[in-house]
């Protein structure tokens, strides 16, 4: 009898081996997806606050003057800021092209005011 009886319970370790190793294994991908994943959603989460805030920048070009007696020609742009946030201005486009002459320390503008 003691030789069926360990026949059966080396069997039944072995299942419950198996059931541990594929647990294990299965709960290690689980994590390692789980941290990947994470990863890729809050990058998504940052750009969406990035796009939110372009959204919820709202602003008018009020005025825009050459001097051209000046060397180089100096432009002055001014930018009334309507929009709930505040305003960083650090470049100037012209027709989708960025102006490489366009030298100014980088302007914030408060909502309701208006500058640089």
């Amino acid at each position: 009898m003691v030789p069926a009886l360990s026949k059966g319970i080396s069997e039944l370790v072995a299942t419950i081996m198996m059931i541990l190793i594929v647990t294990g294994v299965g709960f290690g991908v689980f994590l390692y997806s789980m941290g990947y994943y994470s990863g890729v959603t809050s990058a998504k989460d940052e750009a969406n606050k990035l796009n939110i805030n372009i959204i919820k920048e709202n602003y008018i070009i009020a005025d825009v003057t050459f001097n051209l007696s000046s060397s180089p020609v100096a432009l002055n742009v001014t930018i009334f800021n309507y929009g709930p946030t505040n305003l960083e201005m650090s470049s100037l486009y012209l027709n989708g092209t960025q102006l490489a002459a366009f030298s100014a320390s980088p302007a914030r503008i408060s909502p309701g005011e208006q500058g640089l």
